[in-house]
């Protein structure tokens, strides 16, 4: 009899996703303490995932709306460009971001075929 490989894995320090996610935030403040604060890039990953010309601009839009989702930004501010948004909501993009960060990691590591 086989053992499934998922339960049978060790991981060196199993956390909580709310272990996690604090943690990124933890770690993501010290980085900005320590090297500046930079929106540079999620400036850029907005943006771009609010460019309609873009090659995979449904998925990227799709999946944007999941973090405003996340984040409890209201349906109306979900098309607009990074300079459009307010601190606070680029505060719980970020939040959001971060918890999904945290529970994406927990994700199986293989996924059944799809194909028929």
């Amino acid at each position: 009899m086989q053992q499934n490989p998922a339960l049978s894995e060790n991981r060196f320090n199993p956390m909580t996703i709310k272990d996690r996610s604090n943690g990124l935030n933890h770690i993501n403040e010290l980085r900005n303490k320590i090297f500046g604060e930079t929106d540079k890039e999620l400036k850029g990953y907005i943006n771009s995932a609010n460019d309609r010309f873009s090659d995979d601009a449904e998925s990227s839009k799709r999946f944007l709306s999941m973090i405003y989702w996340w984040a409890k930004i209201e349906p109306s501010r979900h098309g607009c460009k990074y300079e459009e948004l307010t601190k606070k909501e680029i505060k719980a993009i970020v939040k959001a971001m971060i918890d999904i960060k945290s529970n994406t990691a927990n994700l199986p590591k293989r996924f059944p075929s799809i194909i028929n």
